[in-house]
């Protein structure tokens, strides 16, 4: 079980020995796992809780949710022990330092110029873009020969295989 929706008015949710309790009156209607649940949520009216339970949600991370008659959410509770953005972030730190980020950034590249690919043949289905398409590129060397990242020899080849003139 992941998430744990309460509906029963009048109901108790307690905590004994690190399992959550359910009880109705006298008669307890579920015992479940604390290390088993993601989230706890209470929909139902007269639902009471003990604050052992909240605390203990809260150092396992677990979310507390009580949601009104129009399944708005009124009130969430969640613990500040286990903050999953700084794990993530931990993890890309981490990650930056491995031997895996040239090969990251490779299939990154890959994958741009494969998306390129497939949107200019896509432009290129239709003669009307035709034009269109080779001015960008006439207009993008320029540009990189005008900021002196080819070499003019190197532009003037290019320039010439890509039937610009």
């Amino acid at each position: 079980m992941r998430h744990l929706t309460i509906t029963t008015f009048g109901c108790f949710i307690g905590l004994e020995s690190k399992r959550l309790i359910v009880r109705e009156k006298d008669k307890v209607i579920g015992e479940y796992p604390i290390a088993r649940l993601k989230s706890v949520q209470v929909t139902a009216s007269g639902v009471s809780f003990s604050s052992n339970l909240l605390y203990e949600l809260s150092l396992r991370g677990i979310s507390f949710f009580v949601i009104d008659f129009r399944s708005i959410p009124v009130l969430v509770l969640s613990g500040t022990q286990h903050h999953a953005v700084v794990e993530l972030r931990k993890h890309q730190f981490q990650f930056f330092d491995s031997e895996k980020v040239p090969e990251l950034c490779q299939k990154i590249i890959i994958g741009k110029l494969k998306n390129q690919r497939t949107v200019l043949l896509y432009f290129l289905k239709s003669s009307l873009f035709l034009p269109f398409l080779l001015q960008i590129c006439k207009e993008s060397m320029l540009k990189i020969w005008k900021d002196n990242f080819l070499h003019k020899n190197n532009l003037h080849q290019i320039h010439n295989k890509c039937h610009l003139n």
